[in-house]
Formats: C-alpha cells, structure tokens, sequence
C-alpha cells in the first residue's frame, strides 16, 4: 500500500483553485476545505500528527464529495473503473 501524502494533496487541490488547507497545530493536523456554494458551511476535520496519512485519505474523500468535477475525481473513478475491469465476472 502506498501512502499517500497530505501536504501534496492538499497543493493538487489547491492548483485547481479549490481553497484547501492543511495545518499543524501542536499534536494534531487540522484540515479544512471551502464548501463550493457560496454560503455553505467549510469541511473541517482534526486528525492526529501521527495520522497524517488517515488525514489524506479524508481530504481526497472530501474532494471528491464535494468537487466531482475535480482531476482526483476523475482520476479516482479512472482507476476504479480500470480496476473493476480487470475482476473476472462469474
């Protein structure tokens, strides 16, 4: 299994223009990530410092939540379909 890392994560998102962040505040890691309706209330989450990679894993589940639209969106329905493409049907 791969790690994914948070800090690159967070840097794709933010390329695309989604207002992502990732914060280290003395033992934990606190995420938050713009609502894309203007008005609606930001996603936050707090995580562990030794959860880091946990703390990826929500951040690209809140992207593709709530930005479907967005490159790891496609990108992670791209290797889910590939993957369920190569499972042999009974």
């Amino acid at each position: 299994m791969i790690r994914r890392s948070l800090f690159d994560t967070v840097k794709m998102l933010q390329k695309e223009g989604i207002d992502a962040d990732a914060r280290l505040v003395g033992k934990d890691v606190i995420l938050s990530m713009a609502y894309p309706i203007s008005g609606g209330v930001p996603w936050t989450r707090k995580f562990g410092r030794n959860e880091l990679p946990r703390a990826a894993e929500a951040m690209v589940a809140a992207a593709i939540t709530l930005y479907p639209s967005c490159a790891l969106a496609k990108v992670t329905e791209l290797v889910a379909s590939a993957i369920a493409a190569t499972k042999p049907r009974v």
